[in-house]
């Protein structure tokens, strides 16, 4: 009985799993499963919100938003990582040619289907 204990515990103790490892963004390689690679520093806020360029009758909107714990699968590895998404929106003669912001208020299943990503 002692002996069927200790084996059930041991099998037990090899199950548990510890905690997800947090590692920089910038200062790690993203090459280990199950990590989470934090921004750290805030450094992905200073680039969030909405950035305008207009030229006359020329403009472009770029608007970026901060997402956390994305998780990333290549196929081959797995892990959770700090991203910047956006959109941008073309105007041209004062014609929109292009406009993907309606898609930031949409919460996408896979934070790389955005037409900005990084």
């Amino acid at each position: 009985m002692k002996r069927l204990c200790s084996i059930v515990f041991f099998i037990v103790f090899l199950g548990c799993k510890a905690q997800t490892p947090i590692r920089s963004l910038y200062t790690d390689a993203q090459n280990t499963p199950g990590a989470y690679y934090k921004d750290l520093f805030n450094d992905l806020n200073n680039f969030e919100g909405t950035w305008l360029y207009t030229n006359g009758g020329t403009s472009l909107t770029i608007t970026l938003q901060k997402k956390v714990i994305q998780n990333y699968n290549d196929g081959y590895i797995i892990y959770y990582e700090d991203i910047l998404v956006g959109g941008y929106s073309y105007v041209e003669n004062n014609i929109p040619k292009i406009n993907t912001l309606s898609q930031l208020q949409s919460n996408l299943p896979n934070s790389y289907s955005y037409h900005i990503v990084g």
